[in-house]
């Protein structure tokens, strides 16, 4: 059975290598509403767990804000990760489906019906393992990308071999552990990196 969470992405066969030097200059807006976004992320995810506890669901809302979120920030992932060439959009998309028009897609099935309160009460237990895998895959994919696939990028405008595929994999994991845990799925995600993002 799927993840009710996939992602996918378009990587251009060539890269651009003066996209890939400046990418950082090109992206302090995102990097704004990303610091806002993760500050009333904080105080939502609160809101999330205690509405759920509380009522045994989870707000249309509140699910909306979510999905907006994990999708704005696995564009902005992808597109500092050099995984596409195209600057991410400044849009908050919140449909469960994707809307398209990007070269990363994000498809969400949240849980929308009643709700476990004793399974989100204990949600943080469950969530610590995911968090250090998680960690995991950061320091992996941070040093895959800087000391392997950017020089690469840089000299000869391509992904070396194989390595797009498990950058876009550590992408896919980041996606389905941050929808486990702000409790979009109640779906435990895989420790496997092996074909996330096509499933």
């Amino acid at each position: 059975m799927p993840f009710p969470v996939t992602l996918s992405v378009e990587t251009p066969p060539r890269i651009r290598r003066r996209r890939t030097v400046l990418m950082v200059i090109l992206l302090p807006l995102h990097l704004a509403v990303l610091t806002v976004l993760a500050v009333v992320g904080a105080v939502m995810l609160a809101v999330s767990w205690l509405t759920i506890v509380v009522s045994g669901r989870h707000p249309d809302g509140l699910i909306r804000f979510w999905v907006g979120l994990i999708r704005y920030a696995a564009r902005f992932n992808t597109h500092m990760l050099v995984l596409n060439t195209r600057y991410p959009p400044l849009r908050f998309d919140s449909s469960d489906d994707d809307p398209g028009g990007y070269t990363t897609r994000i498809d969400f099935e949240p849980h929308r019906g009643r709700r476990s309160r004793l399974g989100v009460l204990v949600r943080p237990v469950p969530a610590l393992p995911l968090l250090v895998f998680l960690v995991a895959v950061w320091s992996a994919r941070n040093w895959i990308l800087f000391a392997v696939a950017l020089p690469t990028l840089i000299v000869a405008g391509r992904w070396p071999d194989g390595l797009r595929e498990v950058v876009v994999e550590m992408q896919a994991a980041e996606v389905r552990i941050g929808a486990y845990f702000v409790m979009l799925v109640d779906r435990y995600p895989p420790f496997d990196l092996t074909g996330l993002a096509g499933r």
